[in-house]
């Protein structure tokens, strides 16, 4: 669980960069900034209404 956590982490980390210094030199700095936090509040929210989805046990 934890190496699935940290791979995550390092992953999105690795992604969301690439993104903004992909977009940096065509877009400027605002409008990369402005994507790649738009990205990562759509997996956010996408995260949220999956572990609302999880099942609920009883202990």
């Amino acid at each position: 669980m934890v190496t699935t956590q940290q791979s995550g982490l390092a992953l999105g980390v690795a992604t969301l960069g690439t993104l903004f210094l992909s977009l940096v030199p065509s877009a400027g700095i605002r409008d990369a900034l402005l994507a790649a936090l738009l990205t990562q509040l759509v997996i956010v929210m996408g995260t949220t209404v999956l572990g609302f989805r999880l099942p609920r046990t009883l202990r």
